[in-house]
């Protein structure tokens, strides 16, 4: 059998297997991060030039390594996800030869694959030739394109603030929240009955910190290059100030900005030595970054987060806040307003957006941290606020000092109270029969509506298994609620139909009232699966090619995981087994306490020291 990759196709023909990333089965999921992150954190240890490579990157008193790194990580996971499947997927199929015909960002990998495997390769000329011109001319216009982009996203967001006011707040001792607009997310009042937008895990806390007399200051950060200013509009809507942080850079550097940098650091990338160390199972996977990393010496990256730090230094030396507040403290602007901070003695507080502890994630792979002994490690928070012990110490085991860590629960769940509701008023709100039992699937974006890896549409597969199972069934209910973020829905209601599904209902309301009235929440990969479960909801989560959102190790105490061939006898026994919903619910108010700190304790004097430390 041939193997030919990088086909749009997935068939086989004759004696030839067309294949592409779909067939391999990368990982999702706690699954994705496995392999990389132990890499990720050794890299940062090793040595390059005689010099350990944070070092070899470093600028004045910080190294500029980790500002780099966020935008070079997906290339680095995604190499390392590829060698370990593609070369099991060889080894398992075991073809006479491989040629490549598209997909050719992974050429040198496959090409260094195939040779430790003993297996033919070969690659299509003409297509791998149109590719490198594409790749060629998408390098020159690079730099100008992207530089245009960013100049329009400035004046856009200038703009829309200038429109509200001409007025920079002050922030001479005053709390500043630094928030990408990521973080102000949907929500529905309760008590006011109504859906809003609010600030994720921030807007809980805003009452506590006002009735200790803090006056705060919002600035809003939008990581994207085309820009946004939605969400920029709904924060200069609000009561509090916001800026966005555009007025504090108020334009993008010049290009010959840190000419001696650049030329630095393109020297740097160039040397052999450092190539060698991008290697994984013997494969080395350069190929795969070179371009990122090149990229990296454009005005509109190295530059521009340089100047940051500089225009940081200037602006808050000028008007000092008392404490900075930032929700991602792990993204590149976020390092670089840390990295300004610490030069001027301004507290900076990091607090815990997701759930990194049980989830895993690259953003938490390093151990090599800065401190006074080790001056070019990656820039922390002066304190980090978690949800839970197990945060805790998933930081402590990375180094992060134990005085500097305080546990303050999840703060979407301090006024858990005022969202509970009884479940047959909400049957009756919604005119759902309470003699049925309601199966809630909550999506996550994985079809080929929002993705073009048919494999991949994982959420599909599901919304067709469930209808197999219990379309039109009269005991039954079936809600699917979409991701909120931008999700088509035409992909599933085509599956709806082809069932002729009466009993199938696509709801955008409220997630957690929808949860509520409920009996059990099937989801792939979502932080629904947590709000579930504080709600003392029954959880299934669903699992492909055995990799899984969650830990399973800590899954498999608190829900069931469950692949599609078993689905139906998963969905029966979590309704009807009370001794398996008794033994669940008791593992999940362990797991509430050791991963959210739940049900909450007081936190205002946490706060009120964190604050003024």
């Amino acid at each position: 059998m041939k193997l030919f990759y990088g086909s749009t196709l997935n068939k086989k023909q004759n004696d030839i297997l067309y294949i592409n990333d779909a067939n391999l089965s990368l990982p999702f999921g706690i699954t994705y991060f496995e392999k990389s992150m132990p890499f990720l954190d050794n890299l940062s240890y090793q040595k390059c030039l005689g010099k350990i490579l944070p070092e070899l990157f470093s600028y004045q008193n910080f190294s500029f390594w980790w500002l780099i790194l966020p935008s070079l990580t997906y290339s680095i996971i995604d190499s390392i996800n590829f060698i370990d499947r593609f070369e099991s997927f060889l080894k398992k199929t075991n073809p006479e030869s491989v040629k490549i015909i598209g997909n050719f960002e992974k050429f040198y990998l496959v090409k260094q694959i195939c040779q430790n495997n003993n297996v033919s390769f070969s690659f299509s000329k003409f297509s791998f030739f149109k590719y490198s011109i594409k790749n060629k001319l998408k390098i020159k216009f690079r730099e100008k394109y992207y530089s245009n982009i960013l100049q329009k996203k400035f004046k856009k967001r200038l703009t829309s603030f200038e429109k509200k006011s001409n007025i920079i707040p002050t922030f001479k001792n005053k709390l500043v929240i630094f928030s990408a607009n990521v973080y102000r997310r949907k929500y529905f009042d309760f008590e006011k009955n109504l859906e809003t937008t609010r600030e994720f895990v921030i807007d809980p806390l805003i009452p506590k910190i006002k009735e200790m007399g803090e006056e705060l200051v919002g600035i809003d950060v939008d990581y994207s290059f085309v820009g946004e200013t939605d969400i920029l509009e709904q924060r200069l809507n609000e009561s509090m100030s916001w800026i966005p942080l555009e007025v504090i850079l108020s334009d993008i550097p010049k290009k010959n900005k840190s000419q001696s940098l650049v030329l630095s650091y393109q020297k740097i990338i160039s040397n052999n030595e450092f190539q060698t160390l991008f290697c994984y199972n013997g494969i080395n996977f350069w190929s795969r970054l070179e371009s990122d990393f090149k990229k990296i010496s454009s005005s509109y990256y190295l530059p521009f987060l340089i100047d940051m730090i500089e225009k940081f230094e200037r602006f808050l030396f000028n008007s000092k806040p008392k404490a900075v507040l930032i929700p991602y403290e792990k993204g590149s602007y976020a390092l670089a307003l840390i990295i300004a901070c610490q030069k001027l003695g301004i507290n900076t507080i990091g607090i815990q957006h997701g759930a990194f502890d049980s989830l895993g994630h690259n953003d938490y792979a390093h151990t090599y941290l800065k401190s006074d002994k080790i001056p070019f490690g990656i820039p922390i928070p002066k304190h980090m606020l978690v949800w839970g012990n197990s945060a805790k110490n998933f930081l402590l085991a990375k180094g992060y000092p134990k005085n500097k860590i305080s546990v303050i629960g999840n703060p979407e769940f301090l006024n858990i109270e005022k969202i509970t509701n009884n479940q047959e008023t909400l049957r009756t709100k919604f005119n759902f029969s309470s003699e049925k039992k309601i199966i809630l699937f909550a999506t996550s974006k994985l079809q080929r509506g929002y993705i073009s890896d048919e494999k991949r549409a994982y959420d599909e597969y599901v919304l067709e298994e469930l209808l197999k199972l219990y379309s039109n069934d009269p005991n039954y209910i079936i809600i699917l609620k979409p991701h909120p973020v931008k999700e088509p829905i035409f992909v599933y209601e085509k599956i709806i139909q082809k069932y002729s599904s009466k009993n199938c209902f696509t709801k955008t309301d409220n997630i957690l009232e929808l949860i509520q009235l409920s009996d059990v929440l099937i989801s792939v990969e979502s932080s629904t699966i947590i709000d579930a479960i504080a709600l003392g909801k029954m959880v299934i989560e669903i699992t492909f090619d055995d990799s899984s959102w969650m830990d399973p190790k800590i899954a498999k105490n608190i829900l069931i995981l469950s692949d599609l061939k078993n689905l139906k006898t998963n969905i029966e026994k979590m309704l009807s087994d009370e001794k398996l919903q008794s033994i669940l619910r008791d593992e999940q108010q362990k797991f509430l306490l050791e991963h959210y700190n739940f049900p909450n304790t007081d936190i205002n004097e946490i706060l009120n020291s964190v604050i003024n430390s």
